[in-house]
């Protein structure tokens, strides 16, 4: 937290302290200007590091089926955040007026600041988006979904059994094994219920985690 407060403060306070010295003149605009845009900066790619962190713990397979999701929240603070310091920047043009730009170059000058604050917000979020779709995937679980929705899609309705849907190798009457997995799977009209578990088939099955249709979501204690 002290390293964090005294970046904000050679970033923004140290650049104010110059202007005021120097009473604005004209490069200590976009001293200033520069100083709110690198802050801005930092913060977005402070809120893009901890959304990272914090979707971890929301689950791997939900996060693999729902990326875009996870990050919409992160957008939304991000966008906030530039907003703030896009105005905070425009303290200079408030302080020195017209002194050094007229009406219509200082409206250039808000449009290009502008394009800047919504690039960072957007590249931050396309940098946390493929940094989700390339760290969670590949999940066994998540195949058997995508299978099942893929082969409604085509036909219109559930299938009957995993075995409609390529996974042959049952272990039982209800029992399927895809990869390193074992599945139980149930339908009902357009709804279905899969539950998978990676224990040993000798031993007692406990479904550790649980996929229903209706709320396009795992659940269970290993959802992790």
């Amino acid at each position: 937290m002290d390293e964090i407060l005294v970046f904000i403060f050679i970033t923004i306070g140290l650049p104010l302290i110059i202007c005021t010295v120097f009473r604005w003149r004209k490069w200590c605009v976009w001293l200033y200007k520069s100083s709110c845009l690198l802050l801005d900066m930092f913060f977005v790619a402070l809120i893009y590091g901890f959304s990272t962190v914090y979707i971890s713990f929301e689950g791997m397979l939900n996060t693999e089926l729902h990326p875009w999701e996870r990050v919409q929240g992160c957008l939304i603070f991000a966008i906030i955040v530039s907003v703030f310091f896009y105005i905070g920047s425009q303290i200079a043009f408030l302080i020195t007026r017209s002194k050094y730009y007229n009406r219509r170059q200082r409206g250039r000058i808000l449009i290009i600041e502008g394009a800047l604050y919504l690039l960072i917000c957007g590249a931050g979020c396309l940098l946390c988006y493929s940094d989700i779709v390339s760290r969670y995937k590949g999940f066994a679980e998540n195949e058997v979904v995508y299978k099942i929705k893929t082969y409604q899609e085509i036909t219109g309705h559930l299938p009957q059994s995993l075995s409609e849907i390529g996974i042959d190798d049952s272990v039982s009457v209800d029992n399927y094994k895809y990869r390193d997995r074992y599945f139980i799977y149930t339908n009902h009209a357009d709804q279905f219920t899969l539950e998978s578990d990676k224990c040993d088939i000798d031993s007692v099955l406990r479904y550790k985690v649980t996929y229903k249709s209706r709320n396009e979501a795992w659940t269970g204690p290993d959802v992790n």
